[in-house]
């Protein structure tokens, strides 16, 4: 037994588009996500013989009836400059674990993220144990500042010694930003200039 039929058809489609790009200028990483309903008709042709079928479909209206976009951006939040030293072999021997925090007088507990000013912060850091290892450590922040702080050792680590290090929360920079913090070291070996690096890790701060 066969049959065929022809007809016209509506249906309405929900979907979801993410999407994803890389902006030069000025340096972003930016994420869509858009959400839309669209309404489609089709005409179609269809036929059977037996256990056997076959339909064959053309579109010919889709019309979006409801859309909604979202975009995240995320900025460049270290300058090319800080993120190499083109003049210096870079070394990455040192580990910053995530936990910044900050101190208050009268209190021996730590408080955590995010940090204001007018506190002294804290970082904890492993550098390689070897007895130079703190000579000329100093944090570089996201704004371009760097400074020395003031290092407490805690004990020994799997990847050599940990050390706390505190000073005035002024030092990172803006307050009521997300900045970024790691510790660097210069060193020259025989004449060769090497920089000795650890991880960036994100540090909140809160303020005005």
């Amino acid at each position: 037994m066969a049959s065929a039929s022809a007809g016209l058809s509506a249906g309405v489609t929900t979907a979801v588009e993410f999407s994803s790009r890389l902006d030069t200028l000025p340096p972003a990483l930016v994420g869509n996500v858009t959400e839309y309903a669209e309404l489609r008709f089709s005409a179609y042709f269809q036929t059977r013989i037996l256990f056997w079928s076959k339909r064959w479909e053309k579109p010919f209206v889709a019309r979006r009836v409801w859309q909604r976009s979202y975009e995240h951006r995320v900025l460049e939040q270290v300058s090319a400059s800080q993120l190499c030293d083109t003049g210096k072999i870079n070394v990455r021997d040192m580990l910053l674990p995530p936990t910044p925090a900050y101190l208050l007088p009268g209190n021996p507990l730590p408080f955590p993220p995010p940090i204001p000013n007018g506190v002294t912060a804290q970082l904890e850091v492993v550098v390689p144990a070897y007895p130079n290892a703190l000579v000329g450590l100093k944090i570089q922040s996201s704004t371009g500042a760097e400074f020395t702080p003031t290092f407490a050792a805690i004990g020994p680590h799997p990847l050599g010694s940990l050390y706390h290090a505190t000073f005035a929360s002024e030092l990172l920079g803006d307050t009521g930003t997300l900045q970024r913090a790691r510790f660097f070291r210069d060193e020259t070996v025989a004449g060769t200039q090497f920089r000795h690096l650890s991880n960036w890790i994100d540090v909140p701060r809160v303020g005005p």
